[in-house]
């Protein structure tokens, strides 16, 4: 629903844009008739139970059209569903064309993306103060989705990652019932939303005194992270970006243990175009909002990954991440 929102003004669930030669329609139901008088202001507004129901009623899908569809966001059901309805309309997959324009942000888009990381960056600073032995991760992720909010974050942009010890090396290791204990290492990726643009940010803290390895991984991270934020720019790709921090890690005997990509594009949904990965060889652009976000994970051990939000300019990028990223030891 991100393109829908990002091409409309939907903030709602249910709803679909058709642009045609003769105009353009929102669809949806008696749920969002209300909200969409407000919210889709530069659309006719066509009411009924279900979309082939609004297709129907204004007779959009003419015999002989050519319509194109987002590929990556209709499931086969529903395409064959329309196909079956609309025999003599020619269905042509799409992809990426809103992202695209999407993904070069306008200076009210970024400034939702200052004011969430604002939020992170406050909250991440209180609750160093509580994370203790015996506290479990599900206590800690309460914690982060409760304080981010009550500082203005409409919404949590995905669950809050709170993984410690062995389990911080799992990248996507969502929080547990797990206690934290001493000498472990703690991994925490949460976000806020503000406007519906979404921060996203991780940090890795020590509880007590760790294993000296994982000290040492720390370092080689941060150094990766730094380098790869360091040489972000107009024009760079992803996957040269993706190279920077890659070679760093292996350089140092990591780069087995890191098997994610570098980062990710930010917009309405937390996971956005472009990629920050090696398989993605064309340039960012000014304006582009991205996560720069190594990590080395060694499993029955532990992980370390850090995370910060940045702006790609000409001749460099702005962190909107404010939050320390040296080595820190709490609890």
């Amino acid at each position: 629903m991100s393109n829908v929102r990002y091409s409309t003004g939907f903030s709602g669930s249910a709803g679909s844009a058709v642009l045609t030669e003769n105009g353009s329609f929102f669809l949806t139901d008696f749920r969002y008739a209300e909200q969409i008088k407000s919210e889709v202001t530069e659309y006719d507004h066509i009411i009924r139970q279900n979309m082939l129901e609004c297709l129907n009623e204004v007779s959009l899908m003419q015999a002989g059209m050519k319509v194109g569809f987002e590929a990556d966001y209709m499931s086969i059901s529903e395409l064959n569903l329309l196909k079956e309805k609309f025999p003599k309309v020619e269905w042509v997959e799409t992809n990426l064309i809103v992202e695209r324009v999407a993904a070069v942000k306008d200076e009210n888009e970024i400034e939702c993306f200052r004011a969430a990381c604002k939020i992170i960056d406050a909250v991440f600073e209180e609750i160093l103060d509580i994370i203790k032995e015996g506290v479990t991760e599900n206590e800690l992720a309460a914690e982060v989705s409760y304080r981010t909010k009550m500082m203005g974050s409409e919404v949590d942009p995905f669950e809050p990652i709170i993984a410690s010890g062995w389990r911080s090396a799992l990248p996507h290791g969502i929080s547990s019932t797990k206690k934290i204990k001493k000498g472990e290492m703690l991994v925490i990726d949460f976000g806020a939303t503000v406007g519906g643009y979404a921060g996203d940010m991780t940090r890795t803290v020590a509880v007590g005194d760790p294993d000296e390895k994982m000290v040492q991984i720390y370092e080689v991270v941060l150094g990766a992270q730094k380098a790869a934020v360091d040489a972000a720019r107009e024009g760079v790709s992803g996957a040269e970006l993706d190279a920077v921090a890659r070679g760093y890690i292996s350089e140092r005997h990591y780069g087995e243990q890191f098997g994610h990509s570098l980062g990710h594009g930010l917009g309405l949904d937390v996971h956005s175009w472009p990629r920050v990965s090696e398989v993605n060889k064309e340039p960012l652009l000014t304006n582009m909002v991205v996560t720069i976000e190594p990590g080395v994970y060694l499993p029955g051990l532990g992980g370390v990954r850090i995370e910060d939000d940045i702006v790609i300019k000409k001749d460099g990028c702005e962190n909107l991440t404010g939050s320390p990223k040296e080595f820190i030891s709490v609890g």
